[in-house]
């Protein structure tokens, strides 16, 4: 993850321990040879991911929509 995102490892482990603290649950099981989900981070995740798909339509939409004002208003002062 901290390759994908461009940042030091530790400044991600930090963040995800930060984030465990916050949500008083351990999101991922850790051992010297691995990484894993918990069920707590599985269900996290789960939830999370379409949180930010939502987000994301949400933006789009709202983008779209200022883009037709705009269009509109070219529209109306090109009328001039």
């Amino acid at each position: 993850a901290a390759k994908q995102l461009g940042l030091p490892k530790s400044s991600v482990s930090r963040a995800i321990s930060r984030l465990e603290d916050e949500l008083g649950a351990k999101l991922l099981r850790r051992s010297t040879r691995s990484v894993g989900l918990t069920e707590a981070g599985t269900a996290f995740y789960e939830r999370a991911s379409c949180a930010l798909v939502e987000l994301s339509e949400a933006s789009s939409d709202v983008r779209g929509a200022a883009d037709a004002v705009i269009d509109a208003w070219v529209a109306i002062d090109d009328g001039d």
